[in-house]
């Protein structure tokens, strides 16, 4: 809707810049899922073929987690068409995030999913630990290494959401100097708020691997479940605000940039 406005008020410069920062994004959304694909080697023998099959779960959770942040961001620009030099800023931060910590996120999850099959399969009867898996997972993930490698996969995490926190503060401070209809300032401070329960989890997760000891420390990975009820419990009292708010979408807003 205020996207509408914009366009209608004919800021052709502005408008101009915003499309060609969405362009940029979207192009470095595309290059991460590439360089997945890229990274993933042709199999030439059976061995190579089941290891290439193992890789989907990997690949896919990486997909998965980049599909949700660009959902994210193209949410964000089509609420609040901001295109201010900090918020230009802001962007590049994300994008960069999103380059950098793309390897060593598949890293991780290519050693969640040789547990996952490793694990179900026993249950099922279907495999057993090797010693070349024991000897694999030694050396992928090696006792002592475990603590910088959580607290590096959480603060990728707070990285790219708190920089979604500080996007959705902008359109709070855009929200509060100009007049604008109820449920689109009601967004900006709903997204502020997820954004912040999203980096609360990873900030716990960091503390537990800090205090706790030995095995124990393998613990802290499953704050991270607690996202999915949370934010659902968010988000159903998002809905609920925002039915009570639609009427206000009928206001005449003021223009937003």
């Amino acid at each position: 809707m205020i996207r509408e406005i914009f366009r209608k008020k004919n800021y052709k410069e502005g408008n101009r810049i915003l499309q060609r920062m969405e362009a940029f994004s979207d192009s470095i959304f595309a290059f991460s899922i590439s360089v997945l694909i890229f990274s993933t080697a042709v199999p030439i023998n059976y061995s190579g073929f089941i290891t290439t099959l193992e890789g989907i779960i990997p690949f896919g959770l990486c997909f998965l987690f980049i599909m949700i942040i660009w959902k994210e961001h193209a949410r964000f620009f089509d609420l609040f068409p901001i295109y201010d030099s900090k918020t230009q800023n802001l962007n590049g931060l994300l994008l960069f995030l999103i380059l950098f910590y793309i390897f060593p996120l598949k890293y991780i999850f290519t050693i969640v999913a040789k547990l996952l099959i490793i694990n179900i399969g026993g249950l099922l009867g279907l495999t057993k630990m090797t010693l070349a898996d024991q000897e694999y997972l030694r050396n992928a993930i090696p006792r002592e290494s475990r603590n910088m490698i959580y607290i590096v996969f959480a603060l990728g995490w707070i990285g790219v959401f708190g920089t979604y926190a500080l996007l959705y503060q902008r359109a709070k401070t855009y929200c509060k100097n100009l007049v604008v209809p109820a449920i689109i300032a009601f967004e900006a401070k709903a997204g502020f708020k997820e954004s912040l329960f999203k980096i609360a989890i990873p900030i716990v997760a960091i503390i537990l691997v800090i205090i706790l000891s030995g095995k124990n420390k393998d613990l802290s990975n499953f704050v991270y479940v607690l996202n999915w009820p949370l934010l659902t419990l968010f988000k159903r009292w998002k809905t609920k605000q925002i039915k009570l708010l639609k009427p206000s979408i009928e206001s005449p807003p003021a223009d937003f940039m």
